[in-house]
């Protein structure tokens, strides 16, 4: 049985185990703080276990990270999409980028894999929705760490940038005390992968309420890292299952 342990108890912790196979290895993931204002605490150092996966050329480690966001439930449905829960059972890691709308959700998604949610503004109250309670795996913005790449996580990004007040680089510096190699947002329900000036962003769009239409299948994303490589690609759901839309060339920072 896989089940991975979490060093400190104000970070995700997984609820339940599932059968995963036995040769896997520990990893270490870093998480700080909110950053409003930044912080200076050192990061909260946490642990999971990473697993192998087959390639053409053997067995080689790989962590892989889902990413959705915008789930709406349960507006959008009172379930996730079945095909959803195949993809993201896949994942080590999960990257929730907002409008979850129902708390329990993190609950049921935590029984896949560890979960770092952000508070969108259908969370907030701001979206005229109840606010959210309190909780540990749901914040406006998340720093993380995954095998040495800098994550930023959070619902809303300058995209279309509207400069000189709100770029990138601003918006970084705002939830995330600094630049990021990588950034996960959510917010306009548009699947999306990019690089701006080094940075790369990505918009895993919504798996119930793609480009803001009535609910249907819809889209969620991956990254997956791998002796110092990264590559990011966004699925679209379909009847038998899902397929690959767009993919980011792999990088090495």
């Amino acid at each position: 049985m896989w089940a991975p342990t979490i060093a400190s108890a104000t970070t995700p912790r997984r609820t339940t185990q599932r059968s995963q196979p036995s040769f896997a290895r520990r990893s270490i993931l870093r998480a700080n703080t909110p950053l409003f204002p930044p912080s200076t605490d050192r990061p909260i150092r946490t642990k999971t276990t990473l697993r192998y996966r087959a390639t053409g050329h053997g067995r080689l480690t790989t962590m892989r990270i889902g990413l959705i966001s915008d789930t709406h439930v349960p507006e959008a449905g009172t379930e996730l999409w079945p095909q959803l829960w195949e993809r993201i059972s896949t994942a080590d890691v999960l990257l929730h980028g907002g409008d979850i709308h129902d708390i329990a959700l993190i609950d049921k998604l935590e029984a896949v894999a560890p979960i770092y949610v952000a508070r969108g503004n259908g969370d907030d109250g701001s979206g005229g929705r109840p606010v959210q309670p309190e909780d540990p795996r749901l914040r406006e913005a998340w720093t993380l760490e995954f095998e040495g790449f800098t994550f930023g996580l959070t619902h809303d990004m300058a995209l279309p940038e509207w400069p000189p007040y709100r770029t990138v680089e601003s918006m970084m510096d705002h939830y995330f005390g600094g630049p990021r190699h990588v950034v996960v947002h959510g917010d306009t329900h548009v699947a999306s992968i990019e690089t701006i000036r080094g940075v790369l962003l990505i918009n895993p769009g919504s798996p119930m309420y793609p480009r803001n239409l009535d609910t249907r299948l819809g889209t969620l994303g991956f990254i997956e890292i791998n002796n110092g490589r990264l590559h990011a690609w966004l699925e679209q759901l379909d009847e038998h299952g899902s397929h690959v839309v767009r993919e980011q060339p792999k990088y090495v920072y």
